[in-house]
């Protein structure tokens, strides 16, 4: 039997369509990306409800630099394209002076770098961190929505279940 951990990286969204999320939110993620940019953005549920998921769709999705760390030299540094994005998974562990100082690099870099941070409880985030992004909340899947998902996953890897097994 697969590790859960492995299936969840194997069977991760890779494009926007198979990614789990209202339609609203799905018409404005196609948006950034048939723009080619986003704004900054704090990706916020309980854990893995697919907040690095999105975030790596949109960063392979778009034209861009993606760093998870070193965020300063990375923010002002020279690119290979117009644009960088720094994801910060997990932010709402940043310390409170770790946001502090991220807050004037999110404003000094602005132009041509952007922000995705994802944090399982965002009231932990400081206001002027969530002032300057675009908040999407994510609920936990459907029941049916799991089992759509795991019937899909035990087809494309030829394993045989019994439905009452799965639901």
């Amino acid at each position: 039997m697969m590790n859960n951990a492995i299936w969840a990286e194997k069977y991760r969204p890779e494009v926007l369509e198979d990614f789990i999320c209202s339609d609203k939110v799905k018409l404005k993620f196609q948006e950034y990306i048939d723009n080619q940019s986003i704004d900054h953005l704090l990706l916020y549920s309980p854990p893995g409800c697919g907040k690095t998921s999105l975030a790596k769709i949109l960063t392979t999705s778009i034209e861009c630099d993606v760093l998870y760390i070193k965020i300063k030299n990375f923010a002002m540094s020279m690119g290979n394209y117009d644009l960088k994005i720094c994801i910060l998974d997990e932010a709402d562990g940043l310390s409170i002076h770790a946001m502090q100082a991220l807050r004037p690099i999110m404003e000094f870099t602005s132009s041509h770098t952007r922000f995705i941070l994802t944090a399982n409880y965002p009231q932990k985030i400081i206001d002027p961190i969530k002032s300057r992004c675009q908040m999407f909340e994510f609920k936990s899947f459907s029941k049916k929505q799991v089992v759509k998902r795991l019937l899909d996953i035990l087809g494309k890897d030829g394993i045989e279940y019994e439905l009452e097994d799965v639901v």
